[in-house]
């Protein structure tokens, strides 16, 4: 029940970190080799990381304990989890549980580009109606209703 907030991240606001081993990391949120992403002050803590990797170059990324990693790929294929041998290929998406370990990938022979999430669950019921995220049916109609009532977003004194 915060009041709900927007950030504007520019393309060129975003920093990208050079890692040994060829990989490239543009970071939007979180921290990599000391390097912070813009988009700060979220309450899940999430990482989220725009990574690039040459072919068949390795690459591995912790995951904080109790908190839960997402891979969506966007071009190229990578081995994202060396036990199963199995390549993901561009528009796939694959969720780490909360082992709290890393994420790994060796990327493919054209190398690979994907996202990377990772965050502390809720663990909250949700309910949610069009743009409205809120716990409860209760709690969603109010804010139905805040919004016809043009009360929905409140402005400071």
């Amino acid at each position: 029940m915060m009041d709900p907030r927007y950030q504007e991240i520019k393309a060129g606001e975003i920093p990208t970190v050079a890692l040994p081993g060829g990989a490239s990391v543009r970071v939007i949120c979180g921290t990599i080799a000391g390097v912070s992403g813009p988009v700060r002050d979220i309450m899940a803590e999430p990482e989220y990381l725009d990574i690039s990797l040459g072919p068949d170059a390795p690459f591995s990324h912790p995951v904080k304990p109790g908190y839960m990693a997402v891979v969506y790929v966007i071009g190229g294929t990578g081995i994202f989890d060396e036990r199963h041998k199995e390549d993901l290929e561009n528009r796939t998406i694959a969720l780490f549980g909360d082992e709290g370990d890393a994420v790994s990938v060796r990327a493919g022979g054209n190398g690979v580009r994907f996202l990377f999430f990772s965050g502390k669950p809720l663990r909250e019921p949700v309910t949610w109606g069009g743009p409205i995220v809120m716990n409860t049916q209760e709690e969603l109609r109010q804010a139905f209703a805040e919004l016809e009532n043009d009360t929905f977003i409140r402005h400071p004194s």
